[in-house]
């Protein structure tokens, strides 16, 4: 599917953690802000259109015998909220 995407003009595609949405004083979603990380400083992104998807690890959790441990992939932070 990312390849498709990747295909459509005037398309960015950002991965990341979003820390918080751009809004107008209409209540219209500007853009947003994606979460600083270990490869990026925290970006603000400004746009007419956003979508924002919950990944695949959302309230990810571990099972190791009775313990259990918030997680996502490799390396990510668990999406907890």
């Amino acid at each position: 599917m990312m390849a498709e995407m990747q295909q459509y003009k005037n398309l960015e595609i950002a991965c990341g953690s979003v820390e918080d949405l751009v809004v107008s004083e209409e209540g219209a979603v500007k853009g947003l802000t994606l979460s600083a990380d270990s490869q990026w400083e925290a970006w603000r992104v400004s746009a007419s259109k956003v979508v924002v998807t919950t990944g695949t690890f959302l309230r990810g959790m571990i099972h190791v015998g009775s313990e259990q441990i918030p997680a996502g992939r490799a390396g990510d932070k668990a999406a907890t909220a």
